[in-house]
């Protein structure tokens, strides 16, 4: 290889690199507004619940064990679902992922012209990024259910174990902290599996195609991620491949809140990208 490829091939990579890069930026803001806008809503969450427990019978600060109070913990699981939606928790959601997907899934569009041998004449159907768009507003709109039954399950023990009103309470408030990280890693990962997803459309996906692994490097970059970094593997290696947390690599990349994706790259190989090595 002439010293002219091995440049256009790192010059290449390097392009790559900074799309990906951007895509990781704008998934980064994603994340950080939909931070911002769900403590409130969990905070609301977490008046209403501490408002249900309120109204159980209590004696000497304890849940009363009778079969009144267990019958009334029992319908606190629709109230808990009402009070998630009350909150604003599946409203969020939908703002704070529905249109930004628009966004972000026109930024990697963009990028997908970088390489020129990846052009595609198929356009996209709309009605797949629309697909795609859904199953991730149904994935995050699950947890707030998760997070009613989580709820509900915890006022159920108390009152079954005649356990004292405030250190449910605080077990309750617990169960809130908890689903505000989960929210936020939820948020992140399916936001950025769309964005991986929607870089898939239109390829082929033969067992021979080949992916480079590219994306952000810094103090924040996982080991497995750093381990991959600049690697190509062929569509049938990267389905042998396991980052530990979650299936799929090929749309997970390193698993939750990661920023690194497969970038595919079609026939060309390590060489061609002016790397030492092919996976």
């Amino acid at each position: 290889m002439s010293e002219a490829d091995r440049l256009a091939g790192r010059t290449l990579l390097a392009r790559l690199e900074r799309q990906a890069r951007k895509e990781a930026r704008l998934v980064e803001t994603l994340t950080a507004d939909f931070a911002r806008q769900l403590e409130p809503v969990l905070s609301g969450l977490n008046r209403r619940t501490r408002a249900l427990l309120a109204e159980l019978q209590t004696k000497s600060g304890r849940l009363v064990a009778t079969r009144a109070a267990l019958g009334r913990a029992l319908s606190l699981r629709a109230q808990l679902h009402a009070a998630v939606k009350e909150a604003g928790y599946a409203d969020l959601i939908r703002a704070a992922t529905d249109a930004p997907l628009d966004d972000l899934a026109a930024v990697v569009l963009r990028g997908r012209g970088i390489i020129a041998s990846a052009t595609r004449k198929t356009p996209i159907d709309i009605d797949v990024l629309a697909a795609l768009k859904d199953i991730r507003l149904a994935d995050l709109l699950q947890l707030g259910d998760g997070t009613a039954d989580a709820l509900w399950k915890s006022t159920v023990d108390g009152v079954l174990g005649l356990r004292r009103v405030e250190a449910l309470s605080d077990e309750l408030a617990e169960v809130v902290e908890v689903t505000r990280r989960q929210a936020r890693t939820l948020h992140d990962t399916a936001v950025s599996t769309f964005s991986r997803q929607v870089d898939q459309l239109g390829h082929p996906a033969q067992p021979e195609d080949r992916f480079v692994y590219v994306g952000p490097l810094d103090t924040e970059t996982r080991p497995f991620c750093r381990d991959w970094l600049g690697q190509v593997q062929t569509r049938k290696q990267l389905d042998e491949i396991s980052n530990g947390q979650l299936p799929n690599t090929l749309l997970t990349a390193g698993g939750y809140n990661c920023r690194h994706k497969w970038q595919w790259i079609g026939s060309l190989d390590a060489k061609d990208l002016g790397l030492s090595r092919d996976g």
